[in-house]
Parts: structure tokens; C-alpha cells; sequence
């Protein structure tokens, strides 16, 4: 929506327009589409559809909405968010192994598995003492001289 038409708008329309860190929804489809791997110009050209624009002219307004601070912040904090829910949590593993490590299997590659997943969570709260010796023992070194004799 242009700009103009959009402060036309009655104040309640304005705000129900308005979406996280008070972005327009075309600036938050931006930003979410810059999160999900598309450059700034294509994000541009999908949200915006302009029509008759140059590259250059594109490329440009693409790089200062980019550059917007409420648009920028955005992108950061969705850009964290995704991040945050991809990866998996120490509790989430413990669970997981704590799964495995219940499971009775009959098969030989099954009892590996089950074995190790104790073997795991046995380490993870401590329960083996691991005791490891890396004493090397050293032989003495002889260096031995041997001068010309002088003439």
C-alpha cells in the first residue's frame, strides 16, 4: 500500500496494519523471507512487486529497507529465533537417551544400542570413574660431540 494512501487511513486501521516491532506487513513479509535465504532484492521484488524499476533502483530500495533499524532488528531477532529452535537442548538429548537406554532389544545391534545409550547416561551423571594414565616414561637422550681434530 503507498505510503499516502496508507496515512489516509483512520488511526484504528493504521494500527490493526501494524505488526511486530510495529512494522508493516509488507516489511515483516520482507524481513521473514530475508530470514528463510532469499537476498534482499528478490524479497524485494516478491513483496513489493514493482513494476517499472530499474535493477539498480531495486537493488537500492532492497539495501535501505534491509538497512531500516525496525526492519534490521526483525531480521536479527528472527534470525535468533530460528536459530534457538533448531537446536536441540541438553534436556531434550538426556531425554532421548533415556529413551534408548529403556528400550529392551533381543537382536545384537539393538542390545548395542541400549547399552551404550546407559553407558551415556551413566557418564553424564558420573557414575564410572574414569581414570586415565598418560604417563609417559621418557629415555634419556645422549648427545654425543665429536670435534675434527686441529691440524
Amino acid at each position: 500500500m503507498p505510503k499516502a494512501l496508507f496515512n489516509n487511513l483512520p488511526t484504528e486501521e493504521k494500527r490493526r496494519r501494524k505488526t511486530a516491532d510495529n512494522l508493516t506487513p509488507k516489511q515483516e513479509a520482507f524481513a521473514r523471507l530475508i530470514v528463510e535465504g532469499k537476498t534482499a532484492t528478490e524479497a524485494y521484488r516478491e513483496v513489493y512487486k514493482p513494476k517499472k524499476s530499474t535493477n539498480k533502483t531495486i537493488w537500492e530500495e532492497a539495501c535501505c529497507l534491509k538497512k531500516n533499524p525496525k526492519v534490521y532488528a526483525r531480521i536479527e531477532f528472527l534470525k535468533t529465533k530460528a536459530a534457538s529452535d533448531s537446536i536441540i537442548s541438553q534436556t531434550e538429548v538426556l531425554e532421548n537417551i533415556s529413551k534408548i537406554a529403556r528400550q529392551e532389544k533381543t537382536d545384537p545391534k539393538g542390545q548395542a544400542v541400549v547399552l551404550r545409550a546407559n553407558e551415556l547416561m551413566g557418564k553424564h551423571y558420573g557414575l564410572f570413574e574414569e581414570n586415565l594414565n598418560l604417563k609417559q616414561k621418557t629415555l634419556p637422550t645422549i648427545i654425543k660431540i665429536v670435534r675434527e681434530a686441529q691440524k
